[in-house]
Protein backbone atom coordinates (compact mmCIF):
# COMPACT_ATOMS: atom_id res chain seq x y z
CA UNK A 1 0.00 0.00 0.00
CA UNK A 2 0.84 3.69 -0.09
CA UNK A 3 2.78 4.97 2.96
CA UNK A 4 0.84 7.30 5.25
CA UNK A 5 0.61 8.53 8.82
CA UNK A 6 -1.18 6.24 11.29
CA UNK A 7 -4.18 7.65 13.18
CA UNK A 8 -5.93 5.86 16.06
CA UNK A 9 -9.62 6.26 16.82
CA UNK A 10 -12.10 4.65 19.17
CA UNK A 11 -13.23 4.54 22.78
CA UNK A 12 -9.75 3.51 23.97
CA UNK A 13 -8.24 6.90 23.09
CA UNK A 14 -7.20 9.27 25.85
CA UNK A 15 -8.73 12.75 26.02
CA UNK A 16 -5.42 14.53 25.68
CA UNK A 17 -2.21 15.45 27.48
CA UNK A 18 -2.61 16.67 31.04
CA UNK A 19 -1.69 20.36 31.31
CA UNK A 20 -0.44 20.54 27.70
CA UNK A 21 -3.25 22.06 25.60
CA UNK A 22 -1.04 22.92 22.62
CA UNK A 23 0.26 19.35 22.29
CA UNK A 24 -3.26 18.01 22.78
CA UNK A 25 -4.55 20.18 19.93
CA UNK A 26 -1.70 19.02 17.71
CA UNK A 27 -2.06 15.30 18.39
CA UNK A 28 -5.80 14.83 19.08
CA UNK A 29 -7.57 15.97 15.91
CA UNK A 30 -11.17 15.82 14.70
CA UNK A 31 -12.31 12.40 13.49
CA UNK A 32 -14.13 12.86 10.16
CA UNK A 33 -15.33 9.25 10.24
CA UNK A 34 -16.75 9.18 13.77
CA UNK A 35 -19.65 10.84 15.55
CA UNK A 36 -19.64 14.61 16.06
CA UNK A 37 -17.02 15.73 18.55
CA UNK A 38 -14.96 12.52 18.37
CA UNK A 39 -11.18 12.68 18.07
CA UNK A 40 -8.37 10.73 16.44
CA UNK A 41 -4.83 10.44 17.76
CA UNK A 42 -1.98 11.29 15.39
CA UNK A 43 0.73 8.76 16.21
CA UNK A 44 3.42 10.30 14.00
CA UNK A 45 4.21 6.80 12.69
CA UNK A 46 4.51 6.25 8.94
CA UNK A 47 3.02 2.89 7.94
CA UNK A 48 1.56 1.02 5.00
CA UNK A 49 -0.83 -1.92 4.71
CA UNK A 50 0.74 -5.04 3.27
CA UNK A 51 -0.94 -7.48 0.90
CA UNK A 52 -1.55 -9.89 3.81
CA UNK A 53 -3.45 -7.18 5.72
CA UNK A 54 -0.74 -6.51 8.30
CA UNK A 55 0.42 -2.95 8.93
CA UNK A 56 4.14 -2.37 8.28
CA UNK A 57 5.96 0.33 10.27
CA UNK A 58 8.21 2.46 8.04
CA UNK A 59 9.43 5.21 10.35
CA UNK A 60 8.41 8.51 11.89
CA UNK A 61 6.91 11.57 10.20
CA UNK A 62 9.62 13.72 11.77
CA UNK A 63 12.24 11.46 10.15
CA UNK A 64 11.23 12.63 6.66
CA UNK A 65 13.99 14.33 4.72
CA UNK A 66 14.29 16.10 1.39
CA UNK A 67 16.65 14.71 -1.23
CA UNK A 68 17.00 16.94 -4.31
CA UNK A 69 13.61 18.48 -3.61
CA UNK A 70 11.76 15.18 -3.04
CA UNK A 71 10.36 14.12 0.33
CA UNK A 72 11.90 10.80 1.32
CA UNK A 73 11.06 8.54 4.26
CA UNK A 74 14.31 6.68 5.13
CA UNK A 75 12.24 3.99 6.84
CA UNK A 76 10.52 3.16 3.55
CA UNK A 77 13.89 2.77 1.83
CA UNK A 78 15.15 0.74 4.78
CA UNK A 79 12.18 -1.63 4.48
CA UNK A 80 12.93 -2.13 0.78
CA UNK A 81 16.60 -2.84 1.53
CA UNK A 82 15.78 -5.31 4.32
CA UNK A 83 13.45 -7.23 2.00
CA UNK A 84 16.24 -7.96 -0.49
CA UNK A 85 17.80 -11.45 -0.64
CA UNK A 86 21.08 -11.66 1.25
CA UNK A 87 20.31 -8.72 3.56
CA UNK A 88 19.96 -9.72 7.21
CA UNK A 89 19.49 -6.22 8.61
CA UNK A 90 19.80 -2.69 7.31
CA UNK A 91 19.88 0.96 8.32
CA UNK A 92 19.31 3.91 5.98
CA UNK A 93 20.13 7.49 6.88
CA UNK A 94 20.99 10.81 5.30
CA UNK A 95 24.63 11.91 5.38
CA UNK A 96 26.10 15.23 4.34
CA UNK A 97 29.78 14.34 4.25
CA UNK A 98 30.18 16.94 1.48
CA UNK A 99 28.63 20.27 2.64
CA UNK A 100 25.46 21.06 0.74
CA UNK A 101 25.17 17.56 -0.80
CA UNK A 102 22.85 15.40 1.34
CA UNK A 103 22.60 11.80 0.20
CA UNK A 104 21.04 8.54 1.31
CA UNK A 105 23.42 5.87 2.58
CA UNK A 106 22.40 2.28 3.31
CA UNK A 107 24.27 0.01 5.73
CA UNK A 108 23.63 -3.72 5.33
CA UNK A 109 24.62 -6.97 7.00
CA UNK A 110 24.29 -10.53 5.78
CA UNK A 111 26.81 -10.70 2.96
CA UNK A 112 24.87 -8.88 0.22
CA UNK A 113 27.07 -7.16 -2.37
CA UNK A 114 26.60 -3.34 -2.30
CA UNK A 115 26.48 -3.12 -6.10
CA UNK A 116 23.75 -5.77 -6.23
CA UNK A 117 21.77 -3.96 -3.53
CA UNK A 118 21.81 -0.69 -5.52
CA UNK A 119 20.95 -2.52 -8.73
CA UNK A 120 17.96 -4.26 -7.13
CA UNK A 121 16.71 -1.05 -5.51
CA UNK A 122 16.99 0.82 -8.81
CA UNK A 123 14.46 -1.63 -10.28
CA UNK A 124 12.04 -1.13 -7.37
CA UNK A 125 12.33 2.49 -6.19
CA UNK A 126 12.36 5.92 -7.84
CA UNK A 127 15.86 7.12 -8.71
CA UNK A 128 15.92 9.73 -5.93
CA UNK A 129 15.16 7.04 -3.30
CA UNK A 130 18.04 4.74 -4.30
CA UNK A 131 20.90 5.15 -1.79
CA UNK A 132 23.93 6.88 -3.26
CA UNK A 133 26.16 4.46 -1.37
CA UNK A 134 25.74 1.02 0.20
CA UNK A 135 28.14 -0.06 2.94
CA UNK A 136 28.46 -3.73 3.91
CA UNK A 137 29.08 -4.40 7.63
CA UNK A 138 29.46 -7.52 9.75
CA UNK A 139 27.01 -6.09 12.31
CA UNK A 140 25.17 -2.82 12.80
CA UNK A 141 26.62 -0.87 15.76
CA UNK A 142 24.32 -0.41 18.75
CA UNK A 143 24.56 1.74 21.89
CA UNK A 144 24.21 0.67 25.52
CA UNK A 145 20.42 0.74 25.14
CA UNK A 146 20.56 -1.72 22.26
CA UNK A 147 19.49 0.89 19.70
CA UNK A 148 21.28 1.71 16.46
CA UNK A 149 24.34 3.87 17.13
CA UNK A 150 24.18 6.20 14.13
CA UNK A 151 27.32 8.07 15.15
CA UNK A 152 29.32 4.83 14.91
CA UNK A 153 28.31 4.11 11.32
CA UNK A 154 31.35 4.61 9.06
CA UNK A 155 31.66 7.19 6.31
CA UNK A 156 31.21 5.48 2.92
CA UNK A 157 34.50 4.81 1.17
CA UNK A 158 35.20 7.64 -1.30
CA UNK A 159 36.35 5.29 -4.05
CA UNK A 160 34.84 2.54 -6.15
CA UNK A 161 34.95 -1.02 -4.86
CA UNK A 162 37.34 -2.09 -7.64
CA UNK A 163 40.03 0.41 -8.64
CA UNK A 164 39.99 1.37 -12.31
CA UNK A 165 42.73 2.71 -14.54
CA UNK A 166 43.97 6.26 -14.20
CA UNK A 167 42.75 8.87 -16.70
CA UNK A 168 44.79 9.20 -19.89
CA UNK A 169 45.16 12.43 -21.80
CA UNK A 170 44.09 15.98 -21.00
CA UNK A 171 40.35 15.47 -21.64
CA UNK A 172 40.02 12.39 -19.42
CA UNK A 173 42.08 14.08 -16.71
CA UNK A 174 39.88 17.18 -16.86
CA UNK A 175 36.67 15.12 -16.71
CA UNK A 176 38.00 12.99 -13.84
CA UNK A 177 38.78 16.17 -11.91
CA UNK A 178 35.25 17.49 -12.55
CA UNK A 179 33.67 14.19 -11.43
CA UNK A 180 35.76 14.13 -8.25
CA UNK A 181 34.90 17.75 -7.43
CA UNK A 182 31.16 17.32 -7.99
CA UNK A 183 30.97 14.00 -6.13
CA UNK A 184 33.17 15.15 -3.26
CA UNK A 185 35.71 12.37 -3.84
CA UNK A 186 39.49 12.37 -3.65
CA UNK A 187 39.88 10.80 -7.09
CA UNK A 188 37.84 9.13 -9.84
CA UNK A 189 39.15 6.47 -12.21
CA UNK A 190 38.58 6.47 -15.95
CA UNK A 191 36.22 3.48 -15.80
CA UNK A 192 34.29 4.48 -12.64
CA UNK A 193 30.54 4.81 -13.17
CA UNK A 194 29.35 8.32 -12.24
CA UNK A 195 26.03 7.07 -10.89
CA UNK A 196 27.52 4.11 -9.02
CA UNK A 197 29.68 6.64 -7.15
CA UNK A 198 26.61 8.53 -5.96
CA UNK A 199 25.89 10.74 -8.94
CA UNK A 200 22.33 11.74 -9.82
CA UNK A 201 20.49 14.05 -12.19
CA UNK A 202 21.17 17.28 -10.28
CA UNK A 203 24.87 16.50 -9.91
CA UNK A 204 24.91 15.67 -13.62
CA UNK A 205 23.84 19.25 -14.36
CA UNK A 206 26.79 20.48 -12.29
CA UNK A 207 29.13 18.28 -14.33
CA UNK A 208 27.71 19.73 -17.54
CA UNK A 209 28.13 23.31 -16.29
CA UNK A 210 31.77 22.73 -15.33
CA UNK A 211 32.59 20.96 -18.60
CA UNK A 212 30.96 23.74 -20.64
CA UNK A 213 32.95 26.31 -18.68
CA UNK A 214 36.11 24.80 -20.22
CA UNK A 215 34.75 25.44 -23.72
CA UNK A 216 33.68 21.84 -24.42
CA UNK A 217 30.10 21.18 -25.52
CA UNK A 218 28.34 18.70 -23.21
CA UNK A 219 24.75 17.80 -22.32
CA UNK A 220 23.05 16.02 -19.43
CA UNK A 221 22.13 13.27 -21.89
CA UNK A 222 25.84 12.74 -22.58
CA UNK A 223 26.49 12.18 -18.86
CA UNK A 224 23.61 9.70 -18.57
CA UNK A 225 24.52 7.71 -21.68
CA UNK A 226 28.32 7.82 -21.31
CA UNK A 227 28.52 7.08 -17.59
CA UNK A 228 32.30 6.80 -17.16
CA UNK A 229 35.08 9.33 -17.64
CA UNK A 230 36.51 7.28 -20.51
CA UNK A 231 33.17 6.92 -22.30
CA UNK A 232 32.29 10.59 -21.92
CA UNK A 233 35.74 11.70 -23.06
CA UNK A 234 35.47 9.51 -26.17
CA UNK A 235 32.02 10.90 -26.98
CA UNK A 236 33.06 14.53 -26.54
CA UNK A 237 36.29 14.05 -28.51
CA UNK A 238 34.40 12.44 -31.40
CA UNK A 239 31.89 15.28 -31.45
CA UNK A 240 34.66 17.90 -31.48
CA UNK A 241 36.52 16.16 -34.29
CA UNK A 242 33.48 15.70 -36.52
CA UNK A 243 32.41 18.43 -38.89
CA UNK A 244 29.67 20.66 -37.59
CA UNK A 245 26.49 19.89 -39.59
CA UNK A 246 24.41 22.59 -41.23
CA UNK A 247 21.65 23.47 -38.80
CA UNK A 248 18.13 22.94 -40.07
CA UNK A 249 15.58 25.68 -39.61
CA UNK A 250 13.84 25.16 -36.30
CA UNK A 251 10.24 24.03 -36.66
CA UNK A 252 7.55 26.22 -35.18
CA UNK A 253 6.86 25.11 -31.63
CA UNK A 254 3.27 23.99 -30.95
CA UNK A 255 1.22 25.98 -28.46
CA UNK A 256 0.66 22.95 -26.20
CA UNK A 257 3.71 20.96 -25.11
CA UNK A 258 3.89 17.63 -23.24
CA UNK A 259 4.92 17.53 -19.58
CA UNK A 260 8.17 15.98 -18.40
CA UNK A 261 7.87 12.78 -16.35
CA UNK A 262 8.53 14.69 -13.11
CA UNK A 263 5.90 17.30 -14.03
CA UNK A 264 3.39 14.56 -14.89
CA UNK A 265 3.85 13.08 -11.42
CA UNK A 266 3.27 16.44 -9.71
CA UNK A 267 0.32 17.23 -11.96
CA UNK A 268 -1.29 13.89 -11.11
CA UNK A 269 -0.84 14.51 -7.38
CA UNK A 270 -2.23 18.04 -7.81
CA UNK A 271 -5.34 16.63 -9.50
CA UNK A 272 -5.83 13.78 -7.00
CA UNK A 273 -5.22 15.79 -3.82
CA UNK A 274 -6.82 19.01 -5.05
CA UNK A 275 -5.43 22.49 -4.42
CA UNK A 276 -2.77 22.14 -1.74
CA UNK A 277 0.29 23.91 -0.39
CA UNK A 278 2.17 20.61 -0.06
CA UNK A 279 4.35 21.31 -3.09
CA UNK A 280 4.94 25.01 -2.41
CA UNK A 281 8.56 26.14 -2.17
CA UNK A 282 8.72 29.41 -0.18
CA UNK A 283 11.72 31.73 0.00
CA UNK A 284 11.91 34.76 2.32
CA UNK A 285 14.73 37.31 2.20
CA UNK A 286 15.17 40.11 4.73
CA UNK A 287 16.12 43.43 3.12
CA UNK A 288 17.42 46.50 4.96
CA UNK A 289 17.55 50.03 3.61
CA UNK A 290 15.62 51.72 0.83
CA UNK A 291 13.91 49.27 -1.53
CA UNK A 292 12.63 50.19 -4.98
CA UNK A 293 9.47 48.08 -5.40
CA UNK A 294 9.19 49.04 -9.07
CA UNK A 295 12.70 47.74 -9.74
CA UNK A 296 11.90 44.51 -7.89
CA UNK A 297 8.77 44.03 -9.99
CA UNK A 298 10.80 44.57 -13.17
CA UNK A 299 13.48 42.13 -11.97
CA UNK A 300 10.88 39.43 -11.35
CA UNK A 301 9.56 40.02 -14.85
CA UNK A 302 13.09 39.68 -16.26
CA UNK A 303 13.58 36.36 -14.43
CA UNK A 304 10.29 35.02 -15.77
CA UNK A 305 11.25 36.26 -19.23
CA UNK A 306 14.52 34.30 -19.16
CA UNK A 307 13.03 31.08 -17.75
CA UNK A 308 10.07 29.74 -19.71
CA UNK A 309 8.98 27.36 -16.96
CA UNK A 310 8.19 30.36 -14.74
CA UNK A 311 5.70 31.72 -17.29
CA UNK A 312 4.02 28.41 -18.01
CA UNK A 313 0.47 27.34 -17.18
CA UNK A 314 -0.56 23.70 -17.20
CA UNK A 315 -3.76 23.26 -19.16
CA UNK A 316 -5.78 20.07 -19.54
CA UNK A 317 -7.16 19.03 -22.93
CA UNK A 318 -9.26 15.87 -23.34
CA UNK A 319 -8.02 14.66 -19.97
CA UNK A 320 -4.33 15.13 -20.87
CA UNK A 321 -2.16 17.82 -19.24
CA UNK A 322 -0.06 20.13 -21.40
CA UNK A 323 2.30 23.03 -20.89
CA UNK A 324 1.36 26.36 -22.42
CA UNK A 325 4.23 28.84 -22.34
CA UNK A 326 3.10 32.44 -22.23
CA UNK A 327 4.91 35.15 -24.14
CA UNK A 328 7.19 37.29 -21.91
CA UNK A 329 4.97 40.32 -22.34
CA UNK A 330 1.82 38.36 -21.46
CA UNK A 331 3.16 36.81 -18.26
CA UNK A 332 3.07 39.24 -15.36
CA UNK A 333 4.39 37.80 -12.11
CA UNK A 334 1.94 38.56 -9.27
CA UNK A 335 3.75 40.95 -6.92
CA UNK A 336 2.05 42.47 -3.88
CA UNK A 337 3.52 45.41 -1.95
CA UNK A 338 2.24 45.72 1.60
CA UNK A 339 3.03 47.89 4.63
CA UNK A 340 2.41 45.71 7.70
CA UNK A 341 2.91 45.92 11.50
CA UNK A 342 6.10 44.18 12.62
CA UNK A 343 4.15 42.01 15.07
CA UNK A 344 2.09 40.56 12.20
CA UNK A 345 4.99 39.91 9.82
CA UNK A 346 5.63 36.26 10.75
CA UNK A 347 1.98 35.26 10.55
CA UNK A 348 1.53 37.02 7.21
CA UNK A 349 4.58 35.30 5.71
CA UNK A 350 3.38 31.92 7.02
CA UNK A 351 -0.06 32.54 5.53
CA UNK A 352 1.46 33.53 2.19
CA UNK A 353 3.53 30.32 2.16
CA UNK A 354 0.36 28.20 2.33
CA UNK A 355 -1.55 29.93 -0.47
CA UNK A 356 -2.36 27.42 -3.19
CA UNK A 357 -1.67 27.64 -6.92
CA UNK A 358 -4.23 27.02 -9.65
CA UNK A 359 -1.78 25.55 -12.14
CA UNK A 360 -4.29 25.74 -14.99
CA UNK A 361 -4.51 29.54 -14.93
CA UNK A 362 -1.75 30.89 -12.67
CA UNK A 363 2.00 31.12 -13.11
CA UNK A 364 3.95 28.83 -10.73
CA UNK A 365 5.60 31.94 -9.27
CA UNK A 366 4.34 34.82 -7.13
CA UNK A 367 6.02 37.31 -4.83
CA UNK A 368 5.28 39.92 -2.19
CA UNK A 369 7.19 42.71 -0.47
CA UNK A 370 6.27 43.14 3.20
CA UNK A 371 7.57 46.41 4.70
CA UNK A 372 7.47 47.04 8.44
CA UNK A 373 9.20 50.43 8.09
CA UNK A 374 10.99 52.50 5.47
CA UNK A 375 14.18 50.51 6.07
CA UNK A 376 12.95 47.01 7.07
CA UNK A 377 11.46 44.69 4.48
CA UNK A 378 10.94 41.01 3.67
CA UNK A 379 10.89 39.90 0.04
CA UNK A 380 8.78 36.75 -0.12
CA UNK A 381 8.86 34.49 -3.18
CA UNK A 382 6.64 31.43 -3.60
CA UNK A 383 7.17 28.81 -6.31
CA UNK A 384 5.43 25.55 -7.12
CA UNK A 385 7.53 22.39 -7.21
CA UNK A 386 6.29 21.66 -10.75
CA UNK A 387 8.54 24.50 -11.94
CA UNK A 388 11.57 24.25 -9.65
CA UNK A 389 13.19 22.46 -6.71
CA UNK A 390 15.06 23.50 -3.59
CA UNK A 391 18.49 22.96 -5.16
CA UNK A 392 17.59 25.49 -7.87
CA UNK A 393 16.43 28.08 -5.33
CA UNK A 394 19.55 27.53 -3.21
Amino acid sequence: GVPGELYLAGAQNARGYLGRPALTAERFVADPYGPAGSRMYRTGDVVRRRADGLIEFLGRVDDQVKIRGFRVEPGEVEAAVTALPGVASAAVLVREDTPGVPRLVAYVTGGAEPAEVRRALAEELPEYMVPAAVVALDVLPVNVNGKLDRAALPVPAPTAAEPTRAPRGPLEERLASVYAEVLGLAAVGAEDDFFALGGHSLLATRVVARVRATGTACTVRDVFEARTVAALAARLAERTASARPVLARAAERPELLPLSSAQQRLWFLHRVEGPSATYNIPLALRLRGTVDATALRAALGDVAGRHEVLRTVFAETDGEPYQRILAPGAAEVPFAVRRVPARELSSLVEAAATEVFDLTTELPLRAALFSTSDDEHVLFVLLHHIATDEWSTG
